[in-house]
């Protein structure tokens, strides 16, 4: 409950100074899923998402901006629906004019429900079944998050954002990332 007053109170803070409208792609497991019977893995996708973040405060040159989004995947399979929201707690460094560097750490909640049938789906050089879930599932996953802004006009800005997903895990570390246009 703490956490939720802590999260709640962040975002709504008056203190919004530098508030920005994000919107773009997401592309979960980068290079790791496979998206073809040929052993393709996912190097894009077109997943919609939109967030909202804006500067909270200023701490030795290191601007906090907490951010967040919601993802729809397009990609979702059928009798599936895939949902993410996310969290982001980063910092910015001002490296130059024009160009912000990003760092910090996340919280994503993936929300998948289906229709409880099986989906036949490649594994591999042949296919199995796997169980698509009659209910809400949700799983969640920290990041460590890296990320460049680009200033492009005194209204838009270029974003691309990267996500280490379990990165702690050696064997279940994979990477994201977001592809995005801000306007602030």
């Amino acid at each position: 409950m703490k956490l939720k007053t802590l999260v709640l109170l962040i975002f709504l803070l008056p203190q919004s100074v530098y508030p920005s409208f994000n919107f773009g792609t997401y592309v979960p497991y980068f290079l790791k899923s496979q998206s073809d019977k040929e052993a393709g893995t996912t190097k894009f996708a077109l997943n919609p998402f939109i967030s909202y973040d804006y500067h909270l405060f200023t701490m030795r040159s290191q601007k906090f901006t907490p951010e967040a989004g919601f993802v729809y995947h397009l990609d979702a399979k059928d009798n599936t629906t895939h949902q993410t929201i996310f969290l982001l707690y980063n910092f910015e460094y001002n490296w130059s004019s024009n160009i912000d560097l990003r760092y910090g750490l996340g919280t994503f909640l993936n929300r998948i429900s289906g229709d409880g049938s099986t989906l036949t789906l490649n594994n591999g050089s042949s296919t199995s079944n796997f169980y698509v879930p009659s209910e809400l599932q949700t799983s969640y996953t920290s990041s460590l998050n890296f990320g460049l802004k680009l200033n492009v006009s005194s209204n838009w800005l270029l974003r691309f954002d990267t996500q280490i997903m379990r990165f702690a895990s050696s064997t279940r570390r994979n990477f994201s990332y977001l592809l995005s246009v801000a306007r602030k």
